[in-house]
C-alpha cells in the first residue's frame, strides 16, 4: 500500500545528471546529492492536513478528499544554496510525523532567535 507522495526539484545546474537517475528503485536522492559534494544541512519546512485530490487519492489508493498530511520544503546544503524544493502527500491514516526539538547551547549572554512560526491554513 503506498504512504507518499514524494515531489522533489534539484536546479540541473547543481546536479547535472540527476534527471538521468531511476530513483524508482530506492535510489537514495542524498546520496546522489553527495556525489556533486551537495551536503543538504537545513531546510524550512512546513506541513497541513489537506483533502486529497482525485490524482493523489488514486496513486494513494485512498478516496478523493481523504485527509493527507502535505508537507513543503526549502533544502539548503552547507553553503546556504537552495538544494531542492519539495512537495510530500502522506496518507493521513499510515503516517506520523516526528520531531526532535533542540535548544542548541549559545555561550553566556547571548539570546536565541526563534524562527519558527504558526501560521492560519
Amino acid at each position: 500500500m503506498p504512504v507518499a507522495i514524494n515531489l522533489n526539484r534539484i536546479p540541473l545546474a547543481r546536479a547535472p545528471q540527476i534527471s538521468t537517475i531511476d530513483f524508482s528503485g530506492g535510489t537514495s536522492l542524498y546520496a546522489v546529492l553527495q556525489e556533486y559534494a551537495i551536503v543538504p544541512t537545513r531546510a524550512d519546512f512546513a506541513i497541513q492536513a489537506v483533502a486529497a485530490d482525485e490524482c493523489q487519492a488514486s496513486l494513494l489508493e485512498t478516496d478523493a478528499n481523504a485527509p493527507v498530511l502535505f508537507a513543503e520544503h526549502k533544502t539548503f546544503d552547507q553553503r546556504g544554496m537552495l538544494v531542492a524544493l519539495g512537495q510530500t502527500f502522506c496518507r493521513g491514516d499510515r503516517y506520523r510525523f516526528r520531531a526532535a526539538l533542540l535548544r542548541p547551547a549559545l555561550p553566556a549572554g547571548e539570546e536565541l532567535v526563534c524562527a519558527a512560526a504558526v501560521e492560519p491554513a
